[in-house]
C-alpha cells in the first residue's frame, strides 16, 4: 500500500468517511481521498486487531485499553453475575447492561422511583 494512501486511511480512521461524523474525533470529514469502501472496512479492522494488546491472564479475553482489562478482570472474570433481573432469569455483570435489558425487553424505567 502507497504511503498516501495510508495516511489517508489513517485520516478516516481519525475523522470517520466522507459525510460522517465521527463522535470521539468530534469532528466531521468531507475526504474519502477516492478510496473504496472495502479498504476502509479492511484498513479498520486490522487496525482494530492490531490495538488488542491487552490480555487476561485468566480467560485470555483481550482489550484495547488497559483500562478495559482492569474493568473486566474487578468484576467479570471468574465471578459470579451481581445484577439480576426482578422479572426474568436474565443475570449480568455490569449495571448498565442491566438498565438497558429492562428498557427493551420489558419496556420498563428503571429510573423510576418506587
Amino acid at each position: 500500500m502507497r504511503e498516501v494512501e495510508v495516511s489517508a486511511l489513517q485520516h478516516i480512521f481519525n475523522f470517520g468517511t466522507a459525510g460522517s461524523w465521527n463522535q470521539d474525533a468530534n469532528s466531521k470529514c468531507d475526504e474519502n481521498f477516492g478510496i473504496r469502501q472495502h479498504e476502509v472496512d479492511r484498513f479498520l479492522l486490522l487496525s482494530n486487531e492490531q490495538l488488542k494488546k491487552h490480555k487476561c491472564e485468566n480467560c485470555g479475553k483481550e482489550y484495547k485499553w488497559k483500562q478495559g482489562l482492569l474493568n473486566h478482570v474487578r468484576m467479570e472474570c471468574g465471578k459470579d453475575p451481581q445484577f439480576h433481573c426482578d422479572i426474568c432469569t436474565y443475570k449480568t455483570h455490569r449495571k448498565g447492561n442491566l438498565t438497558r435489558h429492562l428498557i427493551l425487553l420489558h419496556k420498563m424505567d428503571p429510573y423510576m422511583k418506587k
